[in-house]
């Protein structure tokens, strides 16, 4: 279930910095210590609830250390920023730092994309358990040639969460000009990679990726990653343990897969 391309191309090798970069991480089984937030995060965690506030909390781990592999910038914090959801990044002094986060997460789950300086402020990532059951979202998520640039796969309730996961990444992207998933329309474009196209005039198309997670659960999840033309991200998949060794010791990231970019349409 790929038919935007995957998310990650190519083997797990060591490279340098790139200007963006996608975190995955799954907290099965595993703590995440609440201790490792700045003040103002655990002031927020500590309105959440339940689940919700583990699944906030892994997040904003994950992201905290995504930051600092992406940029080495250490010590900042993820605030609520707005209706949109994007977190804003403070630095230690608590001043807004130059740096885009979109995150999500479900179940054990979290993702997280950060683009620094030069990749770009528009980026968006979601993540969804497939589950038959969304095709009942269909009539909210179509939009006309959504069906030609990506045609049915497997079941309707698989290709719904494909729709849904597109849709979502790209209204985070575009900061919500529309509510509805429906306004975002799916386009194809030489060479074929998928795009999405914002329902404003005059807001550039973005380029979408896919790819299929199976978490420590055993359930599956597809994640979606909307960023702008010629924007470049690597990608690592890590655990609990290097997440919080990064945020205490301020060590190293695993080793990046071979980044993807997003590229014009040829000629």
């Amino acid at each position: 279930m790929s038919p935007a391309g995957p998310l990650v191309p190519g083997p797990l090798v060591p490279g340098p910095p790139v200007p963006g970069l996608v975190v995955g991480c799954d907290w099965a089984g595993a703590e995440a210590p609440e201790r490792l937030l700045g003040e103002r995060e655990r002031e927020h965690a500590a309105g959440l609830g339940g689940p919700r506030r583990v699944e906030w909390v892994r997040a904003r781990l994950t992201a905290k250390a995504a930051v600092r592999w992406a940029t080495g910038r250490g010590g900042v914090q993820l605030v609520p920023a707005g209706a949109h959801g994007a977190p804003l990044v403070l630095g230690r002094s608590g001043a807004a730092a130059p740096v885009t986060v979109s995150l999500a997460h479900t179940g054990s789950v979290s993702v997280c994309a950060v683009a620094a300086p030069g990749a770009g402020p528009r980026i968006g990532v979601d993540l969804e358990p497939a589950d038959p059951r969304n095709e009942v979202l269909l009539p909210r998520l179509l939009a006309a040639g959504d069906e030609a640039a990506l045609p049915r796969q497997g079941d309707l309730g698989q290709w719904a969460t494909v729709l849904v996961v597109c849709k979502e990444a790209a209204l985070k992207a575009y900061l919500a000009p529309s509510p509805r998933l429906r306004d975002y329309r799916l386009v194809r474009r030489a060479p074929g990679g998928l795009w999405v196209r914002a329902p404003e005039p005059g807001l550039p198309d973005l380029r979408l990726w896919l790819r299929r997670w199976r978490g420590g659960d055993g359930r599956v999840r597809v994640a979606a990653l909307c960023a702008p033309e010629g924007a470049a991200f690597g990608v690592r998949r890590t655990t609990p343990a290097a997440v919080v060794r990064a945020l205490r010791e301020g060590s190293g990231p695993p080793p990046v897969r071979a980044p993807v970019r997003a590229r014009g349409p040829a000629g």
